[in-house]
């Protein structure tokens, strides 16, 4: 999400992305992301899975980290991702 679209919903980056486990109720979801867009061109992101899928594995080839089920990235560019 992107700034505007944030301010439509009332919400901060920081905000959304810790609402992300209310995906999980959706129960034909195994993995789901969360991606927040900051002022500098670059995303922080929330990463999730159920059923001890690794998530954190995909989130330290991005400098990121967390838990096997719960993950995050910083400041990640598109030129990373290439």
């Amino acid at each position: 999400m992107n700034k505007k679209d944030l301010k439509k919903i009332g919400m901060n980056g920081s905000d959304a992305r810790n609402n992300i486990d209310e995906i999980a109720k959706i129960k034909e979801f195994n993995v789901w992301a969360f991606f927040t867009y900051n002022e500098d061109g670059t995303y922080n992101g929330s990463l999730r899975s159920k059923r001890s899928l690794a998530v954190n594995e995909l989130a330290f080839k991005y400098n990121g980290g967390g838990h096997k089920c719960a993950a995050g990235v910083n400041k990640l560019t598109f030129q990373q991702t290439n």
